[in-house]
């Protein structure tokens, strides 16, 4: 699985990657190097704590910002 998503084929598919496991496995350590993998081609790259993406996004619906929230990476900093 790994291999595959160093392709950065879900970047090409417009599809996202979720990456969640007991706690000390290497997740964030793995979003690093795919981040710095997507960069060097000159994709944008974002990190974001899941609750307080979770929370923007749900905002953003109540509000009717949620297809330009997602089209602009989110529009914040978490």
């Amino acid at each position: 699985m790994v291999k595959r998503l160093m392709m950065l084929s879900f970047i090409e598919k417009h599809s996202s990657v979720l990456i969640f496991d007991p706690i000390g496995v290497g997740k964030t350590y793995l979003a690093t190097i795919l981040a710095v993998k997507a960069l060097k081609p000159g994709y944008s790259v974002m990190f974001a704590p899941a609750d307080k993406m979770f929370h923007h996004l749900k905002l953003s619906i109540i509000d009717g910002s949620h297809d330009r929230t997602l089209r602009t990476s989110y529009g914040c900093i978490f």
